[in-house]
């Protein structure tokens, strides 16, 4: 019997020494997983101005009450828009829009909304959706698009028109008014 009390002391001897050490031994938590974001970041601007220049002049210039974009986005976003775009031979052309948006890789700039712009001459160029076509130098209007000079008045689904206004072409439902 003497070995059988042997084994039984060895083994709750052991047992006491693995309770023991199961209960203050010290516990290392897995390493954290690395969090990988989907969205990035968005980059918020209030009062801010764009512009593009050409030779040495500027070709147009675009202040928005707020922008909107993120690091990497294609686009940015801004509201309550007014744009200067200033003519070769002299004057201006100021547009107002509730949005636009400015793609700075292709240098376009869209406007949506009840869009208007006004030539320091008096001309005015109305549409629901307006742009700037960079590589063309020039401004589009669709959606109820409508130009009117002091003497004539066009409109149409679809104009397009230099900076000075004086080139015009009307795409779809073309109507010409002479004043």
């Amino acid at each position: 019997m003497k070995k059988g009390r042997w084994l039984l002391i060895t083994f709750m001897a052991a047992s006491v020494l693995f309770g023991a050490y199961y209960l203050w031994r010290e516990e290392f938590p897995d390493p954290p997983k690395e969090v990988v974001q989907t969205e990035e970041e968005p980059i918020f601007m209030e009062g801010n101005t764009i512009s593009e220049s050409k030779d040495g002049k500027v070709v147009w210039e675009v202040t928005a009450q707020t922008m909107r974009g993120s690091k990497n986005s294609p686009e940015i976003i801004l509201q309550n828009v007014r744009g200067v775009f200033y003519r070769p031979q002299g004057g201006t052309v100021v547009l107002t829009a509730p949005v636009g948006v400015y793609v700075p890789k292709e240098q376009t700039l869209r406007f949506t909304g009840d869009v208007k712009a006004v030539s320091s001459d008096g001309d005015t160029f109305v549409a629901k959706e307006m742009g700037w076509l960079a590589k063309e130098e020039r401004i589009y209007g669709q959606g109820q698009a409508q130009l009117n000079r002091k003497e004539s008045q066009v409109s149409g689904d679809r104009i397009e028109s230099d900076r000075d206004f004086q080139k015009s072409k009307v795409i779809g439902n073309a109507r010409y008014v002479k004043q």
